[in-house]
């Protein structure tokens, strides 16, 4: 091997740290809101934050809780993190909702998360001449997007899941501004009044936890535990090219 070579790969070395040697860990438990219970298969996702780019990791450090509700990741490289945590069961990703769970390493030697449950907000296009069915399967510019704004001003676009249903889980007894923007629909309320299709149309709503049955101007209860906000597909405006 030449020597210039040989240097190249002493310094290569000498920069490289075993992920054994990292010495830090983040742990802690993950327990139910309202009842205080541990809550088991709970996913954490530990994602470094660098500071000088103020951006997280591609690469998150994953870890699982047991039956107690317990989770520890280790051989973690120092740093600042943040913590984020799905679970099945209609909670709320706490990443998504409410504030980062920071952690300092190796600092922070425990982390307690309470996960709330959250309520379904389903978003509804009633379309009683399948004038959509067209639309399935294409990739069509203009047809309806809805997103979501609450009171910490953050927007989150809702997925479309059935049909032409957008859903999302959210916190129960908070303020929401739903908007659905659609070029190429004219469409309607629930009370059946035109809705202008720019710049969008916008319904104050709040979900609350256990939705009553029975209709409501703009909304309409779909069952326990579920919320609608339907809006009536009346025409196509404009056909795509």
């Amino acid at each position: 091997m030449q020597p210039r070579l040989i240097l190249i790969f002493a310094v290569l070395l000498a920069g490289f740290r075993p992920a054994a040697e990292a010495a830090g860990a983040i742990g802690g438990s993950v327990i139910d809101a309202a009842s205080s219970k541990p809550l088991y298969g709970v996913h954490i996702l530990a994602m470094r934050v660098r500071e000088e780019l103020n951006v997280r990791t591609a690469l998150p450090y994953r870890a699982v809780t047991d039956r107690q509700g317990r989770f520890s990741i280790d051989a973690v490289e120092d740093g600042r993190y943040e913590v984020c945590v799905t679970a099945l069961g209609g909670y709320l990703d706490s990443c998504s909702w409410g504030a980062p769970i920071s952690v300092q390493v190796p600092s922070t030697a425990e982390v307690r998360i309470q996960l709330q449950r959250g309520v379904p907000l389903n978003v509804d296009f009633a379309d009683d001449k399948r004038l959509l069915d067209q639309f399935e399967g294409r990739r069509v510019e203009g047809l309806p997007s809805v997103e979501i704004t609450g009171p910490d001003g953050k927007r989150r676009v809702l997925s479309r899941t059935q049909g032409w249903r957008f859903t999302e889980l959210v916190p129960p007894d908070v303020p929401f501004t739903v908007t659905v923007r659609s070029r190429l629909l004219s469409l309607s309320d629930e009370a059946g009044s035109p809705i202008s299709a720019a710049p969008g149309y916008q319904v104050q709503v709040r979900v609350p936890q256990s939705p009553p049955p029975g209709p409501r101007m703009f909304s309409r209860g779909a069952g326990a535990g579920e919320f609608r906000v339907l809006f009536r597909v009346l025409s196509i405006s404009e056909q795509p090219k």
